[in-house]
């Protein structure tokens, strides 16, 4: 389901491997070409190229100029070309159970299938993603990683409507003689 509205233009940067490129995404927008923005940024001092990628844009800065000074104009440059798109290429993504599946087993389910563990969806309603870990996953210390680190950062990328992603953790249980075993 889509929602053709025009709900705030959500933006936020992630690094690069290179420290001279940050990248703007925005999730859930159907994006216009780098060109107009190109246009507004390298007029300024510090801005080297704009490219568009598929949820957002990659900016490339001068070696000696600073993100502190420039990611005002790059953000305010993008916020001033997104809603100028034509009426209805606005689309949102509503998260539905099948949907929030889909992205856990692109994102981590081969991982946590090999480690014994998986990840379910419990229950999906407007701002919230409810998901329960099982297996190995359970108790473990390296899931708050995988959880936090890849599973919600990319469910909030999917789904920026998206505020709250609780998780039953699950609990391991110790075994006979103190080793540990998963119940689930």
């Amino acid at each position: 389901m889509t929602d053709t509205s025009s709900p705030p233009v959500l933006l936020h940067t992630e690094r690069t491997a290179d420290p001279d490129r940050l990248h703007w995404a925005v999730p859930g927008r159907t994006l216009p070409s780098a060109e107009r923005i190109r246009q507004r940024l390298l007029n300024g001092a510090g801005i080297v190229d704009v490219e568009r990628c598929s949820d957002g844009y990659t900016v490339t800065k001068e070696p000696p100029a600073s993100w502190s000074e420039l990611a005002p104009a790059v953000e305010a440059a993008i916020r001033v070309e997104v809603p100028a798109m034509a009426e209805g290429t606005t689309r949102v993504e509503v998260p539905t159970i099948e949907t929030v599946r889909a992205v856990i087993e692109a994102s981590v389910g081969p991982l946590l299938a090999a480690h014994g563990g998986r990840i379910d969806v419990v229950d999906v309603s407007p701002g919230r993603i409810s998901l329960a870990m099982h297996g190995a996953c359970a108790g473990c210390p390296g899931s708050t990683g995988t959880i936090d680190d890849v599973v919600v950062v990319e469910l909030r990328r999917r789904f920026p409507s998206v505020t709250t992603v609780p998780v039953d953790r699950g609990r391991r249980r110790l075994g006979p003689l103190g080793w540990r075993r998963n119940r689930s």
